[in-house]
């Protein structure tokens, strides 16, 4: 496990504000008891945090302090964690009470999830099965806030700035999402078929739709 990187942490924390800012919402800081904090019950990406990297975190924060507070969502009383469960953990092994918190208050599960896309893909490293696996959930949550007058930006656009692709890369798994069975791109995140060989067989069968369309548009 390499050295933990508080300028990489910090950087996420800033983005998960920065996101919250253009979707006009704003944190209130304080500290909050870590009894009533919850983790939240989506979120995929601290499953790779082993027990080695979050006692070396601990270390840290007991010696530095907790540079970047975290940021939670007040569902009443219940705060739910959106970005900084490595850090939350970390403080735990220091018998906390407390944690200072950037707290939001009731946010709806979409826009939970968009923070929580912003404020972890910045400082984790995925493999391509597991970003198609990210790509599309955020695909999914960014469709239903466009279905409820909540965004109305570029999807696509929007995926390529919070999860740190380009757009050829955004483009890539928009073929597979569309292309291939569920099954098949099960199998991309099983490693059973690789990433590139998936994209090829989506590039097909995109162009074969595509020729297949074209008779039928000249004979209307």
């Amino acid at each position: 496990m390499g050295k933990i990187n508080i300028e990489n942490i910090t950087k996420a924390a800033n983005k998960a504000a920065q996101s919250a800012y253009e979707l006009k919402l704003v944190p209130k800081r304080q500290q909050i008891r870590c009894d009533q904090i919850e983790y939240h019950p989506k979120n995929r990406f601290a499953k790779h945090d082993d027990e080695q990297s979050i006692r070396d975190l601990a270390d840290d924060i007991e010696n530095n302090g907790l540079i970047s507070p975290i940021a939670v969502n007040d569902r009443g009383g219940v705060y739910r964690l959106l970005s900084g469960e490595r850090r939350f953990r970390a403080t735990l092994l220091l018998h906390k009470e407390v944690v200072d918190c950037n707290v939001y208050y009731h946010l709806d599960n979409a826009t939970e999830m968009r923070i929580l896309y912003a404020a972890n893909l910045e400082v984790r490293k995925y493999s391509s099965s597991e970003i198609l696996t990210f790509y599309k959930e955020f695909y999914a949550v960014l469709k239903r806030q466009i279905d409820s007058g909540q965004y109305n930006g570029n999807i696509n656009e929007e995926i390529s700035k919070v999860m740190k692709i380009t757009d050829r890369q955004v483009r890539k798994y928009a073929r597979i999402r569309e292309e291939l069975t569920e099954e098949e791109q099960q199998a991309i995140v099983k490693n059973q078929i690789s990433i590139n060989d998936a994209d090829k067989i989506a590039a097909l069968r995109a162009t074969k739709r595509k020729t297949e369309l074209v008779p039928l548009l000249m004979r209307e």
